[in-house]
């Protein structure tokens, strides 16, 4: 009877080992890869220019519109990443998101096309040309952030149609209320007789 009960121990380990080890064989298999999607990009930049004259001046609408594309099919979030800059004698400054109007592309079919329109603004003033730089991003998917463009005047751009007018940005032939001109300060000189 002992030699039995021996033998039932060593059948249960038996079963057990094989068991377990159909088990450590599921916990050592390869992990699969994650999908791999494609980054979004814009086919092509253009700008347009509201003014009727040769000279940038504030108030005028600059336009930037953009084709984006996205192999996978995710939705445009790239007009959320402009950014607009006033390339000024000392340097380049950003200009406030207050006076930008963005609108993302509603698809990705070729005729779609995103925008951001500058209006611009009185810290402009002086500015003698524009930059702006745009991450083509989408809102979903695996990369959703595209190759960084740069365009560092927008009289020259290679990624599409350029607008022909130049700064210095001025207040064209409407001066705001808060201005007042100079001649209309300076003392009137006493009128003499001779």
């Amino acid at each position: 009877m002992k030699r039995f009960f021996i033998f039932k121990k060593i059948i249960l380990l038996l079963a057990l080992i094989h068991y377990g080890t159909n088990g450590a064989y599921a916990i050592r298999t390869q992990p699969t890869s994650m999908i791999q999607g494609h980054a979004p990009k814009l086919n092509k930049i253009d700008f347009l220019f509201s003014g009727s004259g040769t000279k940038l001046t504030i108030g005028e609408k600059i336009q930037l519109e953009y084709n984006y594309q996205d192999e996978d099919g995710d939705a445009d979030d790239s007009a959320n990443h402009i950014e607009w800059y006033a390339i000024t004698s000392t340097g380049e400054k950003q200009l406030p998101a207050t006076d930008i109007t963005n609108t993302s592309a509603p698809d990705n079919s070729a005729t779609a096309t995103g925008k951001s329109t500058l209006t611009i603004p009185t810290s402009a003033l002086g500015a003698t040309g524009f930059k702006v730089k745009i991450i083509p991003t989408s809102l979903t998917g695996i990369p959703h952030i595209g190759e960084i463009i740069t365009i560092d005047d927008i009289t020259a751009n290679t990624h599409g149609t350029s607008i022909g007018v130049t700064g210095p940005v001025g207040f064209g032939d409407k001066l705001p209320s808060h201005i007042v001109p100079a001649f209309m300060l300076a003392p009137i000189p006493a009128l003499q007789r001779t």
